[in-house]
């Protein structure tokens, strides 16, 4: 284990956090299923979604308009930066969520993470927590124009 200092460490941390186990040769467990030996299978689900590929001209477009929006936002911030006196003005407000997906939530929250000036701080099914840089970026998102842009997966709404 000395050749691998990243695994020591990790070892140390978790024995420290109080959690035990042992290190050694693998070993295969054999059992016994309708007379046949077999070697155990298991089946681990992390995460249900798949990607949408019925969405994805939609999300080229919603692309293309976060793109223009960092370029945007990206000038905004190097004017704040650059130009002298008192031109930041920090806000932190709810919005309210209109996207009925979880999908179509994230989206908006990463979207707004992704444009300089502004962090999505909280999330949840009706409401998300906002960090902006100016009263502009926070009226900007009160309008909602991101919000409408942000493609709907309208495939998981079907019962």
């Amino acid at each position: 284990m000395d050749d691998h200092p990243a695994i020591k460490r990790y070892v140390e941390t978790m024995r420290r956090e109080g959690y035990e186990f042992s290190l050694g040769m693998p070993e295969v467990v054999i059992r016994e299923i309708d007379g046949a030996l077999s070697e155990p299978v298991e089946r681990v689900v992390v995460d249900e979604e798949i990607y949408p590929a019925h969405m994805t001209m939609l999300l080229i477009r919603f692309w293309v308009f976060l793109a223009k929006e960092v370029i945007l936002a990206n000038i905004d911030v190097i004017k704040r930066i650059f130009k002298p006196g008192k031109n930041i003005s920090p806000q932190l407000f709810e919005l309210p969520l209109t996207q009925k997906t979880d999908l179509s939530r994230v989206i908006y929250a990463n979207a707004i993470t992704m444009t300089p000036g502004t962090v999505s701080v909280n999330l949840d099914k009706k409401t998300i927590t906002v960090h902006t840089l100016s009263i502009e970026a926070a009226e900007d998102l009160r309008s909602g124009r991101m919000a409408r842009a942000v493609p709907e997966d309208e495939e998981a709404l079907k019962p």
